[in-house]
């Protein structure tokens, strides 16, 4: 009778594949599941985007769209004093700030436009800064790049 000889690991060596295992989750783990970059990239990206449509909304309607910057959020209006948001399929361009990240702009401005012909009302390239990542709007023809 030929015995037959089982091929595997041991005991031992599973619990150090595991143990190992565990260790870099501990480590890896936070790095991977960051949700304050999450955030901030959804807000850099929802910025671009928002500021992109408005852009084409004021050419296409052909009117003005305003954009109301504060150290907490972003609004894209219709209105001047911001009583009316731009909306797209009845959700509204307002993005707020991620808590823990601030937003600056240069030149310090609190608000400015798109005309009829999607020219910003900003005399100088507009910079919008979250914590060191920027969004620009260039004078002139108002391209938004990062």
């Amino acid at each position: 009778m030929k015995i037959k000889i089982l091929k595997g690991f041991t005991l031992i060596e599973l619990i150090i594949i595991l143990l190992i295992g565990g260790i870099l989750f501990a480590i890896a783990g936070p790095l991977m599941f960051d949700l304050g970059s999450l955030n901030s990239n959804a807000f850099i990206n929802n910025t671009k985007f928002g500021l992109n449509y408005a852009q084409r909304y004021a050419i296409s309607k052909r009117t003005d769209v305003f954009i109301n910057i504060s150290s907490s959020n972003i609004k894209i209006c219709k209105t001047i004093d911001c009583s009316v948001l731009l909306k797209i399929n009845g959700q509204s361009l307002s993005y707020d700030v991620p808590s823990g990240y601030s937003l600056s702009v240069n030149p310090n401005i609190a608000s400015f436009s798109y005309n009829y012909l999607g020219e910003p009302s900003t005399s100088q390239q507009l910079r919008i800064t979250l914590n060191g990542r920027n969004v620009f709007v260039e004078q002139g023809t108002g391209t938004v790049h990062e």
